[in-house]
């Protein structure tokens, strides 16, 4: 597997610490601390199933983790929005995508039917995209978007079973 290699200067000397065995895909910076995603069951030697963050001094738990791979990780009206393979967080289901308060994972409605690869935030709300044919009690075809209370879906989608996902997107001159 791979590893991160933490290297500090400490009176002058470099040192480096294996503290995470296996590897991390994603980083996002919320409320000051560095949240990162991946596969890795530890760090160091606490437990934090593929979900961790870092205060600048130490590793923590988020909660008691997520159960598979976070694809996407993007901060929408002061919560930290998490996406991707996995269907339990904190040993509760959730569907492909949560959201941490700082302190809570609260779910996303009931999320979607599969993967989500990406998020994005365009006028004020959250875009979703993936492989998935529904979101919430809508049909939405690998795109729809989260207004805080519901997701709706955005034009008639894409067909997922002809085209394949939607992968990435982002918004550029004021447009998704």
């Amino acid at each position: 597997g791979y590893f991160v290699v933490e290297t500090n200067w400490v009176n002058n000397e470099k040192t480096t610490n294996r503290s995470i065995k296996g590897y991390i895909n994603l980083l996002s910076v919320f409320n000051g601390e560095l949240y990162a995603s991946g596969r890795f069951a530890t760090v160091g030697n606490i437990p934090v199933h593929n979900f961790a963050k870092w205060d600048g001094k130490k590793w923590y738990p988020v909660g008691q983790g997520i159960n598979d791979n976070v694809l996407a990780m993007q901060i929408h009206n002061n919560e930290l929005y998490v996406a991707g393979e996995f269907n339990m967080v904190d040993n509760k289901p959730f569907n492909y995508i949560a959201k941490w308060d700082g302190k809570n994972w609260n779910s996303v409605g009931s999320g979607t039917d599969r993967t989500i690869y990406c998020l994005t935030v365009f006028n004020d709300e959250l875009y979703a995209g993936g492989c998935f044919t529904r979101a919430g009690n809508i049909s939405a075809l690998g795109i729809s978007k989260w207004n805080g209370r519901e997701w709706t879906a955005v034009d008639k989608g894409m067909n997922v079973a002809k085209m394949g996902s939607i992968g990435a997107m982002t918004v550029y001159k004021n447009e998704l």
